[in-house]
């Protein structure tokens, strides 16, 4: 670790590949005062319009109309370098800490300066620019929530981070940036490989240890655990890393343990655990075999920003009654370019309703019982019957109908919004509205509901706004539960078990093992999940049952 008076550089463990570089300033160091290191200079203000107090923000800025990346910032400013070196992917990032002005310098001969602020997804972004006729130059941005989520209990988190945190007083910083935008909780996660060798993005402790609180925003250490065959796994909270961390590769050869022994050790060290990118990396990816035998708590189901995985393993698990809660990241430092609008922390994010509670503990429940949200840009409002995502609704034999009611907003305009029921749009529309520069799609159905079933919301905003993407929102899943049967897809479930099938001969053909026992076993383990599936439809529906009966 080396340190100076202006800015500390961190650098990745053991040869890794990922290089970080964190300002860390104090407010009144007196090696700050102006000199003519410093000129021109910008004096950077960003305020919140509602209390007229300094905010934390992203900032960028442009000089002449090209984007310039200070060397250093002043004391109220925060300066980040993320750089995948093996992918060739940087960005720097500057926050104004909110806690004073942050000093800027400019470049020698700089005509105008331009600045423009964002604070995560709730925040409208400010922008403003000004002629340097001096050697300083002053811009006041003021940032103006346009959306009430806080308020109404849902609390944003970046739930994929790959980043080192080797030292706890580094956590200042972390929470600068989560203030900046706009973030009340994150995920780091050690792991090993994706073209970076050895252990990477290492945590100084994991458990409570390693779960720092400020101020209602917490940082939590976990795992990414992975297999070259079966896939990646989020391991959120736990209380020690699961090693080797990676198999089927040069180190660990074999592709053993099995994921769902994977599973349930994680569950014995505290975490919850969901599958990565959607259930789609990985040589033959075991998301149908961890879910089918209860290991999976979400899925995660978007990264970086622009926009989903493939949702078809997801919609076809829920389609037979497995309604894993949807969670999202950014993946950094993976593709960490964004847009000035965009927040850098969070640019792809969730939100989960905790009901103004923080810590790890609130939101880890929060996600199990499935009331969350995935966007990177868009909000969304989804109710059925009154009941919002994670909930249930109960019809009696022969069910009946519901209303549905759903609106999307965002400060960019908006394509369309979607109401899906297993799987398949029953409600669209793109009828747009506008109030006060933010675009709206709200609608109310009455739908019709003859059996058990989900129903989420969805919607899809311009895609001009993100290069290679676009802006989408995705909600957890309501149950609809008619006559307390399960929900159940006897043609999803048929898809279900040949897939299964298939996957047993794979890795009974393919997969490395060290013992006969070992291949052996996971053989078994899918049987075991289609024996579950071709059981599920009667044994559900007394869950169900009883489940409607308590609501």
């Amino acid at each position: 670790m080396l340190k100076t008076p202006a800015f500390r550089i961190s650098t990745a463990l053991a040869g890794a590949i990922v290089l970080l570089l964190l300002s860390l300033v104090s407010p009144g160091r007196s090696q700050f005062q102006p000199d003519a290191s410093w000129s021109p200079r910008l004096i950077l203000r960003v305020i919140d319009a509602s209390t007229g107090k300094p905010s934390a923000a992203r900032f960028t800025v442009t000089v002449d109309g090209t984007p310039h990346e200070p060397r250093w910032l002043g004391p109220h400013g925060l300066r980040f370098a993320s750089i995948h070196v093996s992918k060739r992917q940087s960005e720097i990032v500057t926050y104004a800490r909110g806690t004073g002005p942050v000093w800027v310098p400019l470049k020698p001969g700089a005509k105008v300066v331009r600045v423009a602020a964002v604070k995560g997804l709730d925040f409208l972004p400010a922008a403003a620019e000004a002629a340097v006729e001096s050697e300083s130059v002053e811009l006041t941005l003021r940032l103006r929530r346009w959306n009430r989520l806080r308020e109404r209990g849902w609390h944003a988190a970046d739930a994929h981070l790959h980043y080192d945190r080797v030292d706890p007083g580094g956590d200042r910083d972390w929470f600068a940036m989560m203030a900046g935008d706009d973030l009340s909780q994150t995920q780091f996660l050690v792991l090993k490989g994706g073209m970076v060798p050895g252990i990477w993005a290492r945590q100084f402790a994991y458990g409570s240890t390693g779960t720092t609180l400020d101020r209602g925003r917490t940082i939590v250490a976990g795992e990414e655990y992975r297999d070259r065959l079966q896939g990646h796994l989020l391991l959120f909270g736990l209380r020690e890393v699961i090693f080797p961390i990676m198999t089927g590769v040069q180190d660990s050869p074999n592709n053993y343990p099995a994921f769902p022994d994977v599973l349930d050790r994680a569950r014995e060290l505290g975490a919850i655990a969901g599958a990565a990118h959607g259930g789609t990396l990985g040589g033959s990816p075991t998301v149908f075999l961890d879910a089918l035998l209860g290991k999976l708590d979400f899925i995660e189901i978007a990264n970086w920003v622009t926009g989903f995985w493939p949702l078809d393993n997801w919609y076809r698990l829920m389609n037979c009654g497995y309604t894993l809660p949807p969670t999202a990241g950014s993946d950094l430092p993976n593709n960490p370019q964004r847009e000035p609008w965009q927040p850098f922390l969070g640019g792809m994010r969730m939100y989960a309703k905790t009901d103004g509670a923080t810590g790890a503990a609130a939101w880890n429940e929060a996600v199990t019982r499935g009331a969350t949200f995935v966007t990177n840009g868009p909000s969304v409002e989804f109710e059925v019957g009154g009941v919002g995502p994670g909930g249930r609704v109960c019809l009696p034999p022969g069910g009946g109908e519901v209303t549905a009611q759903i609106r999307i907003r965002s400060p960019h305009e908006l394509q369309r919004a979607e109401i899906v029921n297993n799987g398949k749009v029953v409600a669209s529309s793109v009828d747009r509205d506008r109030e006060g520069g933010i675009h709206s799609i709200s609608f109310e159905t009455v739908l019709s509901i003859g059996r058990s079933s989900w129903l989420a919301a969805r919607g899809e905003g311009s895609g001009a706004t993100i290069p290679e993407g676009s802006e989408v929102v995705h909600t957890a899943a309501i149950q609809v539960i008619v006559g307390g049967q399960p929900i159940w897809s006897a043609s999803d479930a048929d898809t279900l078990l040949a897939h299964l099938y298939g996957q047993r001969d794979y890795y009974a053909r393919n997969a490395r093992y060290a013992m006969a026992d070992h291949r052996r076993e996971m053989t078994q383990l899918f049987e075991r999940a289609s024996e579950e599936l071709r059981s599920r439809a009667s044994s559900r529906g007394v869950a169900f049952a009883e489940a409607c009966k308590e609501d």
